[in-house]
């Protein structure tokens, strides 16, 4: 009979400290039972014993403690992680039906030296699993040890036992008499060690040989001292280290083994352990059929076919074969593909379901949205218990003990599956995890169905040619490897790889393994100064995983739409966060350049533009958020560079003198803090020994004292709760923290600080995802969401739909440039006051302390320049003593004024002008606002003026005369969806409190510039520079017409011609400009476009315009573009006297625009709407 004997607390102990500390939902220690069970299953394969004894050490004390007190006396305890799991391994043990044996007074050891020699007497052999080599003394022709290492097991045999220490199996007992064993605190004869012991051994047989042997001259004398004087220890030592083969058990083979057992109490406690593979590895069968056939009192329910108008709450789930089942009551109904897709959408209906994603991917397939579904139990089970490597119903309800209410052969886990999902849905209210499940889980299982069902596009061909490119240059690199090296070899072999380094290169070996030199990526890296060969064979290295892994699995996961379609799991990480497979598309490199390359040959679909966006360092946000640090929170609501702030706090120095290596340290500390590393890791990321690094994070810790404090508090809160929390409530059970192996406790305690920092960045992409999704369709958009990947999410968009961003600026009449247009415009006002037929051109330049005004003027008014400078100064609100104003005026130029006003011929009309300029002149005008403007040019000049009047009505007394402002608003399309950034800079005192200013403009400012657009969650930033008090003049030069783009439409329409300040209305680059707008906003108004820019070009002198252009951008209604451009030519007089009689262009108004916009304000005759219909008589 062959006979297997387990040496059952060396083998515990090694399944415990080999694999990491793992833990069930409700925190109870399993990693010992985990591993044990494994070891027992591999040698039960291996070998195929007969019978099988698993021998356990007792805890009373045994003979040879009671002969030697100090016997195993430096041993340490067992642990407590390990303690609690050994009663419940042992009942697994016989649940299994495995013989288990001990002896109070005898050890494990005994008891295995007992059973071999019995087996052996009835001519039977014996393995003897073990990872003590105390065993090896009991090896003989009918006695094998399996000796465990940390690397695999060996089988010892007696040639085994003579090859690797060149005595016979029981003299190894003489040899522990000489040399002791520390592990047991035999003593042996100090002094004496394993190379002497053995030799001792070698020659002289055993330990009376040694002692009749004592003046025998291979006997040093200082050896002979000591064995002379310690006799008495090494008799000891040697009845210590004898295995006992006389234990009182049962010795009988047969009697070992195995047995029936209890397999349903073994199928649920393994289930309780959630231990699910062991179960299908030990064949038992934990489904709810296996306990309903256990139990004759079930009823057996027969399926039947779902009501034709189903109502009321069904609870779902899918047969290992695939298809899909409802449960309600005591009733099951099997759904074909006909019925399901309308019961996932069916009003009256709530589904309770297990793995909604499959669902919701039937649901969209058929143009539903799956929104009868409610409940998805294996999302609950895994917010209940994120650390679980799998999630099936059959298994889970064995897990939490639902019991099966009835059987059902033809959907075996049906019985249970109600009762599943109510202790579920119980233990996750007890959670507090509903909403979690409701608001966040749920809805993105729909949402990744929908990603999964439509795929990204890739440039196959691309992909080919760009694979192709990969084989050469890896073959290039290969033949550089080799001439290197000077042979050729197999670079994927670790040994061979290592004897072209270490041996023939001669390269400095760092570490060694049980194969030879260790060639790993650390090791090369550290290697890389020495020879060119090693970064040769690193590029060699990244450029097959790219190959291999990336544009080989692409083409491979190819579908026929020319779309790849990745699976997206939603409950696989313990933190939160979404992974992918089959290919994985969240582990593509982008941090170097080939990898960059790969990325590009994801690409749009035909008519379609990729749009992407991210958060921008949401983790380091969430940290200054759950912190409450005011300095960090300060940093990015300032907009600045967080990782070059945090260096200019932690050194003290301003933003400005912080170097690129400051910045990389900063920002190394404030990932590392997240991540919870220490001075070692720290200085091993940065290349600095493990003390400065030490010192820099003190330092860290305390600038930022309530980032220190967080990491302290949540420790001490997670070891009293046993969980960690985000800040959407997801639980990370961390059982690590109670233990006490300090380097599994350190691991608990990193994750303690950082999940929820991860896990709520997890959150709020998964929430991103939810909101854009359901956005998308809401607004009945054509644009998709595709992918995310960590921070990221890709949108698949038409090109006429994808966001785009529109920003419209406009500036206080204090600025530099507006106080240059405004003092111009004054000139022109007061010449026409006196003098309508005044010719002007006039600009002017401000700087510090002085005022220059030069022009061409051709009037008979004349102006006080001087003093109209003067006034204007005063009444923007800057003291005119403080600037020297220059004058420079002359008459206007005769060749202009000659092709403006040419000598009449006989019968010509004598209001016959030509344009006193040439250029081309847009107007813009949309269906918006009332306006008739873009939304946010309209915003940007109601805060301006909002802004001037609480300046001059002491609303906001401490406004100074400067500011600008900038707005900047999200399109879909052609249509605004929200202002995003609001930008004010405005000028104050020395003494303003910018808190309290931010305060006043919320109150008086804000709501209406606002009003009737949406701005609720708009980012507000005030003085973005921190101090505005020196403005006006005095900080900037200004010159008149350099806010084109403010005097215009900004980003919406192209702006032609010269700028429009101090001109009069002869000059056409402003007349034709105001004439088209007005055009353009009439054509708007009667509901002939929604959109429309016309353009008129001029020659200078001449007096019909050289072109006349209408655009509409296909929003117009009742004909094309080009009709409209024919009827404006023959609905409106577009010479630039016709221009001037029609919109009155010869009153003193224009410095009225010199803030606040020329457009949108209905005091300028310009903005007139009440000749809408002139235009319809032309209409074909």
């Amino acid at each position: 009979m062959k006979l297997l004997v387990l040496d059952g607390n060396s083998l515990v102990n090694r399944a415990y400290f080999g694999i990491k500390l793992l833990t069930t939902k409700d925190g109870r220690y399993t990693n010992a039972i985990f591993g044990f069970q494994n070891i027992l299953l591999n040698l039960l394969s291996a070998h195929h014993p007969d019978a099988v004894a698993i021998a356990w050490d007792e805890k009373a004390p045994t003979f040879r403690h009671t002969a030697y007190d100090g016997y195993k006396a430096t041993r340490h305890g067992m642990p407590q992680e390990l303690a609690e799991q050994m009663p419940v391994l042992k009942q697994l043990l016989t649940d299994l039906g495995f013989v288990q044996v001990s002896k109070p007074g005898w050890e494990a050891d005994d008891i295995l030296g007992t059973l071999a020699a019995a087996n052996e007497a009835t001519g039977g052999t014996t393995l003897l699993a073990t990872g003590d080599r105390d065993s090896l003394q009991l090896v003989d022709d009918a006695t094998t040890v399996l000796l465990a290492t940390n690397r695999e097991t060996l089988p010892m045999d007696p040639a085994a036992i003579q090859e690797k220490y060149g005595v016979a199996p029981p003299q190894l007992i003489e040899v522990k008499s000489l040399m002791g064993d520390a592990s047991d605190n035999i003593p042996g004869v100090p002094g004496i060690g394993e190379k002497t012991a053995l030799a001792l051994v070698q020659k002289f047989g055993s330990l009376q040989g040694v002692y009749e042997h004592l003046d025998d001259k291979a006997i040093k004398p200082k050896q002979r001292e000591k064995l002379e004087a310690n006799k008495e220890l090494a008799e000891l030592s040697h009845m210590l280290g004898t295995i006992r083969k006389d234990a009182p058990i049962e010795t009988a083979p047969e009697h070992y083994c195995r047995t029936a057992g209890d397999p349903a109490a073994a199928a649920q406690l393994l289930a309780e352990l959630e231990m699910h593979k062991l179960t299908a590895r030990w064949g038992l069968d934990e489904s709810p059929a296996a306990v309903a056939a256990s139990a004759e009192t079930l009823p057996e329910v027969q399926p039947d076919l779902l009501p034709l108008a189903p109502e009321g709450r069904y609870d779902l789930a899918q047969n290992k074969d695939g298809s899909w089942y409802a449960v309600q009551g005591d009733s099951v109904y099997l759904l074909d593909n006909d019925r399901l897709p309308s019961l996932l959408d069916a009003a009256g209906v709530q589904l309770r379901v297990f793995d909604a994603k499959p669902l919701y991917h039937i649901a969209l397939e058929h143009g539903g949205v799956g929104a009868a579904i409610v409940f998805d139990g294996k999302l609950a089970a895994y917010l209940l218990n994120p650390s679980a490597s799998d999630y099936q119903a059959g298994q889970l309800a064995a897990e939490y003990a639902a019991a099966p209410a009835f059987a059902c052969a033809a959907a075996p886990d049906a019985g249970a599956l109600s009762a599943l999902l109510d202790v579920l849905s119980t233990k996750l209210d007890e959670q507090g995890g509903h909403d979690l499940l409701a608001t966040m889980e749920l809805p993105l299982a729909r949402v990744l169905a929908d990603m999964e069902r439509i795929g990204f596009a890739v440039d196959a061909e691309g992909i080919r040619q760009f694979g192709d490119s990969l084989r050469a240059e890896l073959n290039g690199i290969l033949q550089n490897i080799y001439a290197e090296v000077g042979y050729e070899f197999n670079l994927n072999s670790p040994k061979q790889l290592g004897e072209a380094l270490f041996d023939k290169l001669g390269l400095p070996p760092r570490k060694k393994t049980a194969r030879g030199y260790s060639t790993d990526a650390e090791t090369l890296e550290s290697l890389r100064t020495y020879s060119p060969a090693v970064d040769d064979i690193l590029k060699y290295r990244t450029y097959s995983k790219l190959l291999s892994t990336y544009v080989e699995g692409l083409l491979k996961a190819l579908g026929p739409d020319g779309r790849i379609h990745s699976t997206f799991i939603q409950t696989e990480a313990r933190t939160g966060r979404i992974s992918s497979t089959e290919p994985n598309l969240q582990n593509i490199p982008i941090r170097t350049e080939l990898g960059s390359r790969l990325r590009g040959y994801f690409v749009a679909a035909p008519g379609e533009t990729l749009v992407d966006a991210d958060y921008s360092q949401i983790e380091l946000r969430i940290l200054a958020h759950i912190t409450g640090d005011e300095a960090m929170q300060q940093a990015f609501l300032s907009g600045a560079d967080i990782h070059r702030a945090t260096a200019a706090k932690i050194y003290h120095i301003p933003e400005s003198d912080v170097t690129h290596e400051l910045r990389t340290s900063a920002k190394a500390i404030n990932f590392g803090i997240m991540y919870g590393k220490g001075a070692f890791s720290l200085g091993k990321d940065l290349g600095i020994s493990v003390k400065e690094a030490d010192t820099f994070l003190k330092t860290y810790l305390n600038t930022f004292p309530k980032v220190d404090g967080y990491m302290q508090n949540c420790i001490e809160h997670a070891k009293e709760k046993g969980y960690v929390e985000t800040l959407f409530g997801r639980r990370r059970p961390l059982p690590e923290l109670a233990s006490s192996n300090f380097q599994v406790r350190s691991s608990g305690e990193r994750m303690a600080r950082n999940t929820p920092i991860q896990g709520t960045a997890a959150d709020i992409i998964k929430l991103a995802m939810v909101h854009v999704w359901q956005r998308l369709r809401d607004e009945k958009l054509q644009a998709r969401l595709l992918l995310q990947v960590h921070d990221e999410l890709i949108v698949e968009a038409p090109e006429n739909e994808h966001p785009r961003f529109y920003t419209a600026e406009s500036v206080m009449r204090g600025h530099p440039d507006k106080l240059c247009d405004l003092i111009a415009d004054s000139v022109l006002d007061a010449c026409l006051q006196h003098d309508p037929a005044s010719r002007v051109a006039c600009e002017v330049m401000a700087t510090h302390g002085h005022i220059i005004v030069a022009g061409e003027i051709t009037t008979s008014a004349k102006p006080d320049v001087f003093n109209i400078v003067r006034d204007t100064l005063r009444d923007v609100g800057y003291d005119p003593k403080d600037y020297q104003i220059d004058c420079y005026i002359h008459d206007q130029s005769p060749d202009i004024a000659g092709a403006v006003e040419p000598e009449l011929a006989e019968g010509e009309d004598e209001d016959t002008l030509g344009a006193g300029d040439q250029g081309v002149m847009v107007g813009y005008a949309c269906n918006e606002t009332p306006e008739y403007l873009p939304m946010p040019m309209v915003a940007a000049q109601r805060l301006v003026t909002l802004l001037e009047i609480s300046r001059m009505t002491g609303v906001i007394p401490d406004i100074g005369p400067d500011g600008k402002v900038q707005v900047t608003m999200e399109y879909n399309g052609d249509t605004p969806v929200r202002i995003t950034t609001v930008v004010v800079s405005v000028q104050h005192k020395e003494d303003t409190d910018i808190n309290k200013l931010a305060d006043l403009l919320d109150e008086y400012v804000f709501p209406l510039a606002f009003d009737g657009m949406p701005a609720d969650d708009a980012e507000i930033i005030l003085n973005p520079s921190g101090k505005f008090v020196q403005g006006g003049p005095d900080a900037d030069t200004g010159l008149t017409g350099r806010k084109l783009m403010v005097d215009s439409y900004g980003t919406f329409a192209p702006h032609g011609g010269g700028a429009f300040s101090g001109k009069d209305a002869t000059k056409v680059d402003r007349s034709a400009a105001y004439m088209a707008r007005f055009i353009a906003k009439n054509i708007v108004a009667a509901g002939f476009a929604q959109r429309c820019q016309v353009t008129l070009a001029y020659a200078i002198g001449e007096k019909e315009p050289v072109m006349v252009d209408v655009n509409t951008f296909g929003t117009g209604g009742p004909c094309e573009d080009d009709c409209l451009s024919a009827a404006v030519r023959k609905a409106y007089d577009l010479t630039p006297a016709g221009i001037i009689k029609q919109l009155d262009l010869l009153n003193p108004i224009y410095s009225r625009t010199a803030a606040g916009g020329h457009f949108g304000r209905k005091d300028f005759p310009w903005e007139n709407v009440e000749h809408m219909s002139d235009l319809a008589a032309y209409i074909v």
